[in-house]
């Protein structure tokens, strides 16, 4: 390769370097950003692809994740409903069976979700 291939070719790389660089920071699509800057797609993906394959810290990264501890549904109460409806989150449980009053459940739902 001559010389002044060399340094067209680093000259490439740093080029599209910059506008992966700036397309991840613009929040933008793959395709309004080549559209705002005035580049091919076909060279955009081609680029990033031939980018990400030399830099490993392109490829994507394996991140653990914890797990919360999840509080046990008081079981021993509620085993007898029919049906049972989660509020807030799991705030609240109401166990409804076949014979619960509508009227009551109502004045139950309105006053939880006032709190």
């Amino acid at each position: 390769m001559e010389r002044d291939q060399i340094k067209r070719h680093g000259d490439k790389h740093r080029y599209w370097q910059h506008h992966l660089d700036q397309w991840h920071q613009s929040g933008l699509s793959q395709q309004r950003y080549c559209a705002a800057n005035q580049l091919s797609i076909s060279s955009f993906h081609y680029w990033r692809g031939k980018l990400s394959q030399e830099d490993p810290q392109e490829k994507p990264r394996f991140y653990p994740l914890s797990i919360a501890e999840q509080t046990p549904l008081p079981q021993t109460k509620l085993h007898d409903a029919s049906l049972r409806l989660h509020l807030g989150g799991d705030r609240f449980i109401i166990a409804i069976d076949d014979s619960f009053s509508p009227a009551l459940l109502g004045t139950v739902v309105t006053t939880l979700e006032q709190l």
